[in-house]
């Protein structure tokens, strides 16, 4: 196999130390990096079916999760100046609120959307709302991704809106959580146009939201 279908497999296979090597050699020899995304990306895919099928259970997801994060974080992952004519299609702003450090979800959400042409804005976790409504106000994204786990983050989630709102910087501004924060019931009472518990889930919608704004544009 070449070294795409090595990564796929490997991802699948929950191997961790051999998507971490085929990873690094990847680097090593320069692929582009929103290629690499993409091949992560479909052994995420596939560990995916797998969980559907029942064949893998929350722990596999839970544990293909961190070895996506840790190949995120090797050295020299992020270089995104290896990549020639990213334009990006639009712009996430996207963070974990405050009182959370949770972020393995946040993350491969972020790099799923990288590797779509996506212009992404980590705030990190623990993400005090003034820093939300500043980011939002200087960059004008076209979504807000929230992440909230925790109970309390519930809480921190509908005053952040509250906020967006009296300062008038909704606009066309989509706004997504992902996180047990929130649940479906509570869309419409917090002003949330979606909520979800899965990275690629949540890419479906945003890429879904940027493909009706450009429509609405031409």
């Amino acid at each position: 196999m070449g070294l795409k279908e090595d990564i796929i497999e490997s991802m699948r296979l929950l191997d961790e130390d051999l998507v971490l090597e085929k990873v690094k050699e990847a680097i090593a020899l320069d692929v582009n990096r929103l290629e690499l995304l993409k091949w992560m990306n479909k052994g995420m895919d596939e560990v995916g079916k797998l969980y559907e099928s029942e064949e893998y259970y929350i722990i596999e997801l839970i544990m293909s999760e961190i070895i996506y994060k840790g190949a995120m974080e090797i050295e020299g992952f992020k270089n995104w100046d290896t990549v020639e004519d990213f334009t990006p299609i639009a712009t996430i702003v996207m963070g974990t609120v405050n009182g959370d450090n949770h972020d393995i979800g946040k993350n491969i959400f972020g790099g799923m959307s990288e590797a779509n042409l996506i212009r992404v804005i980590d705030l990190g976790v623990d993400v005090h709302n003034q820093i939300f409504l500043e980011t939002i106000r200087k960059e004008k994204p076209d979504i807000l991704a929230l992440s909230g786990v925790l109970t309390s983050s519930t809480e921190v989630i509908r005053l952040l809106i509250e906020e967006i709102e009296e300062e008038n910087l909704r606009n066309n501004m989509k706004i997504i959580v992902g996180g047990h924060a929130l649940s479906e019931r509570d869309l419409q009472t917090f002003k949330v146009d979606a909520w979800v518990l899965d990275a690629t889930q949540g890419l479906e919608i945003c890429k879904k939201w940027i493909e009706e704004k450009k429509n609405n544009d031409d």
